[in-house]
């Protein structure tokens, strides 16, 4: 956490605690709550979009992509090393990196906060169409 989003973390629950410990009126009150969930929101915020950014150049064999199926609303992801995983429908997300940190092939990136969601990564279009298949 930022200095930024530190700060303003701090200052929306002094918001709210003022609300708690002495109410004025009601207007006044309610701005206060609001103003206070909207400053904490945004220190959330802040604190999740300064995640750094991965470096997908270098990755084990046990996440690199070799075959995507979609079977029956599941994906199953065949890796380089010859092991498989499954993941349902919606909760694989296809996405391209062609930055420097980019993969130069795909690779499974899973959520840091979800282990039940993630990414396949690819370097390019056509290496997205040559790696999913629709296949029972």
């Amino acid at each position: 956490m930022t200095r930024l989003s530190y700060r303003l973390f701090w200052l929306g629950a002094i918001l709210l605690e003022r609300r708690v410990r002495r109410p004025i009126s009601g207007r006044d009150t309610w701005r206060r709550a609001v103003g206070g969930a909207l400053v904490l929101m945004l220190a959330t915020a802040s604190a999740a979009a300064e995640e750094p950014t991965r470096d997908l150049r270098d990755v084990p064999a046990n996440r690199q992509v070799m075959v995507v199926t979609l079977c029956r609303g599941h994906y199953d992801i065949t890796f380089k090393d010859g092991s498989h995983l499954q993941f349902a429908e919606y909760n694989l997300a296809f996405r391209m990196d062609t930055s420097a940190l980019g993969p130069p092939f795909a690779v499974l990136v899973v959520s840091r906060r979800r282990p039940e969601r993630a990414s396949v990564v690819f370097p390019s279009v056509p290496a997205l169409m040559a790696i999913v298949t629709r296949d029972c």
